[in-house]
């Protein structure tokens, strides 16, 4: 937003006042979030600033195995939230639904493969530098949990309850009963098990394994909302 309203000239990139009565208000604290280094003004906004909102385009390069934004969020997963405000600009409107296809995603490790397989930057990689001081930062999976996923290359039929610790895991195919505990399954690796996921979702307050009328209903439901034709 901010960008789409910089003008040739402008001392600062700034955002546009309405956000401070926006839903971004609170993490604002009062303030716009400005940027005034005028050697990024010059290089860098001055040649991208001042077109139209949609001409831009993000790519959002994190350390996840799979693109987040094509997985199936749960209840406790959390997907951007993108406002604006209608004609009154009184109201906000989420129009995320909208924007989602402006959104692309990389992952950081195969960026890296990249540029090291190519070898051929005569000016450095500006990429490799930002990756150092990100890496700090960066987290991969937790190193164990429990998740209800959908794989098709390994059961192409239902949800499967998946839970691991560190490259040990089990999946149970809880489809079968509400009342007989399925089998463990523990033939996979949990970094093979993550290449194949399709689809995943968390469980708010979930039971142990042994709870199968539990895990039967919420297999189920995942069935049928999204399985079933």
């Amino acid at each position: 937003m901010a960008l789409s309203e910089y003008h040739e000239g402008d001392t600062e990139l700034v955002e546009p006042e309405w956000v401070l009565s926006s839903p971004y208000k609170n993490e604002r604290k009062g303030e716009l979030r400005r940027l005034k280094n005028p050697a990024v003004l010059k290089d860098v906004v001055s040649l991208i600033g001042g077109l139209p909102l949609d001409c831009y385009y993000l790519l959002v390069i994190t350390n996840d195995k799979q693109n987040p934004f094509l997985r199936v969020s749960g209840d406790d997963d959390y997907l951007p939230e993108l406002f604006r405000p209608d004609l009154s600009g009184h109201t906000f409107t989420d129009f995320w639904s909208e924007y989602r296809r402006r959104f692309g995603w990389l992952n950081y490790a195969k960026m890296q493969e990249f540029i090291n397989v190519q070898n051929r930057l005569t000016m450095g990689s500006l990429f490799l530098q930002s990756l150092s001081i990100n890496q700090g930062n960066m987290k991969g999976q937790s190193h164990s949990g429990t998740r209800l996923i959908y794989a098709p290359k390994i059961n192409p039929r239902t949800f499967l309850h998946f839970s691991w610790k560190d490259e040990s895991c089990a999946l149970r195919d809880y489809s079968r009963s509400d009342t007989e505990e399925p089998s463990p399954d523990r033939s996979y690796q949990t970094s093979y098990v993550e290449r194949m996921i399709d689809m995943e979702f968390r469980v708010p307050n979930k039971k142990n394994v042994q709870d199968v009328s539990f895990w039967y209903q919420k297999i189920l439901e995942k069935n049928n909302v999204h399985l079933k034709k």
